[in-house]
């Protein structure tokens, strides 16, 4: 596995409260943040009743493609090429950063872009167990609510700001890395990368 280069480290800025978590800036490369960002603006559209939308890219950890109807509860094929060679190195990297622990267990990485409609809040959370690392990076629109941070289930939170290409990544604990996020009268995308431990239908 590769080391962080210079550009990342310079690019993340760790936090321990009130949980570990990294701040992320400018991570996509140009050439993908304007790419997702278009997708985002034209392929997204409502579905009936959906508020949350998901276009999902799957791999396993030898950068072979998996099913996305199999693999997960609802989410559409993202159509973009190239992610798992620019993307899974890093994000095991940041992972290793975070919890190094955890490497060993990695079995499948996956690239999803969701969008909740406007004036939408989802409640605070924490990550089911098998997802080893979450990374989410903001799409679209310019401004928008960020992520929100929680001490506890019931805390009020914090947020990390919006701020376009920018996001955070943190490794999930179980009753203890609550988050949430919700949007303003715009529909919020964000891009977001997640690694698993098991290859199972979501």
């Amino acid at each position: 596995m590769s080391l962080l280069s210079a550009w990342m480290i310079l690019s993340m800025i760790l936090k321990n409260d009130p949980w570990k978590h990294i701040l992320l800036e400018d991570f996509l490369s140009f050439e993908d943040f304007k790419s997702l960002r278009e997708i985002a603006k034209n392929e997204i559209k409502p579905l009936g009743n959906k508020k949350k939308i998901r276009l999902v890219k799957i791999y396993d950890t030898n950068g072979n493609e998996l099913n996305t109807e199999d693999t997960n509860d609802g989410g559409q094929p993202l159509h973009y090429s190239g992610l798992f060679e620019s993307y899974f190195e890093i994000s095991k990297s940041i992972l290793a950063y975070l919890d190094i622990s955890k490497i060993a267990d990695i079995k499948k990485i996956n690239f999803e872009m969701q969008s909740i409609e406007p004036n939408f809040s989802y409640k605070v959370h924490c990550d089911r167990p098998d997802k080893l690392l979450s990374i989410v990076i903001y799409l679209d629109p310019d401004h928008n609510y960020g992520t929100f941070i929680h001490k506890s289930e019931s805390d009020e939170g914090n947020e990390i700001k919006w701020d376009l290409n920018s996001g955070v990544a943190f490794s999930a604990r179980y009753d203890h890395t609550w988050h949430s996020f919700k949007s303003n009268e715009k529909r919020r995308t964000t891009f977001n990368i997640n690694l698993y431990d098991s290859i199972i239908k979501m």
